[in-house]
């Protein structure tokens, strides 16, 4: 008796009905929004060691945060940047420098270009970040794109799952470049196919929203030691078990260190935490060894943990355990121009 609702002519009504809030969803966002309501996925331009998203495009992308819209420029990165004869920085990093849940006037990169124009320093801030973007990728954007603006100085922001690749198992070979390319790829081509839905990304987003009102937020707030914990012991548990010269990430970073020295370029680095670390100090050691390797390594290095752990708004910093709010941006941006700029 319970299938007795899963008839042919139920499922027809269900499909009209989907039919029916899929064709109204997308005559609302086309009437009241003036941008084209998508998701980043359905641009990507994949390329052999790195991937960007389709050039002069402009997306509006619903996210738990509400709708962020994501403008393009003509090299395929976030944001329009003006690129000429003054002191020029070129970042690279992933989803956090790209700005993934913000809007892009709240990119501290954006941040540092405003504030140290204003103050007549006369800066560009080429971003050539991206979201899902390992030390791999972004070895090889400097190399395809970041030196042909000849830049007088290379940010490299990095985040703890940058390591996830670890040990000499993995051989650091074409073929492994190539599977990984080849996973991004499905990767994104699956999510090219479910988010062609209006639907389905506007339920999703309601589903991540309220998540994150009902739980994240409230436990961020008032109870901290619920937040997960997964991700920054995982990546623990490998700094404990591999040496630093067994970890591919590391490799692929000296690299970039190494060609930043043959052009005589000077090479920096900013981690930036996990939401968690501004409450406990048991995963300090994943700093600790980012540090120390930067250190043989003669780079320059720039921990965000204390700067955001002195912070009174510690709760507010983070959009999720990843991804940084407009104020984390601001915080990033204003220890940039006062330890790192010059």
């Amino acid at each position: 008796m319970k299938f007795k609702f899963i008839n042919k002519k139920n499922i027809i009504y269900i499909l009209c009905l989907l039919l029916f809030f899929e064709i109204t969803i997308r005559i609302f966002e086309n009437f009241f929004l003036e941008t084209n309501v998508s998701t980043l996925y359905s641009y990507i331009n994949m390329y052999k060691d790195y991937y960007t998203i389709k050039p002069n495009t402009l997306i509006t992308q619903p996210e738990r945060y509400g709708d962020i819209t994501y403008e393009i420029n003509s090299y395929g990165f976030r944001n329009q940047f003006k690129v000429n004869g003054n002191y020029k920085f070129l970042f690279l990093g992933d989803s956090i420098t790209f700005g993934l849940g913000v809007q892009g006037y709240d990119i501290f990169s954006t941040l540092i270009s405003n504030e140290l124009n204003n103050k007549s320093r006369k800066v560009s801030c080429i971003n050539l970040s991206m979201f899902g973007y390992t030390p791999w990728n972004e070895l090889n954007v400097l190399k395809e794109i970041g030196l042909k603006f000849k830049p007088d100085q290379i940010i490299l922001q990095l985040y703890m799952n940058d390591f996830y690749n670890s040990s000499n198992n993995i051989k650091k070979t074409d073929s492994t470049n190539n599977l990984r390319t080849a996973v991004n790829t499905l990767v994104a081509l699956k999510n090219m196919v479910i988010n062609q839905s209006a639907l389905f990304r506007r339920l999703r987003q309601i589903v991540q929203r309220t998540n994150y009102i009902c739980f994240h937020n409230f436990r961020r707030k008032y109870f901290i030691n619920t937040l997960n914990d997964r991700e920054p012991q995982s990546i623990n548990n490998l700094f404990m078990q591999f040496k630093i010269e067994d970890i591919i990430s590391f490799q692929h970073i000296k690299e970039i260190s190494d060609i930043a020295k043959k052009y005589n370029i000077p090479f920096k680095i900013i981690l930036t935490p996990n939401e968690i670390q501004l409450f406990t100090d048991k995963f300090d050691h994943i700093n600790d060894k980012i540090f120390k390797f930067c250190q043989n390594n003669n780079i320059q290095f720039f921990d965000m943990l204390k700067p955001f752990r002195l912070s009174n708004n510690k709760e507010h910093i983070f959009n999720d355990g990843l991804h940084l709010s407009p104020l984390g941006h601001q915080i990033l941006c204003d220890y940039f121009i006062e330890h790192i700029a010059f």
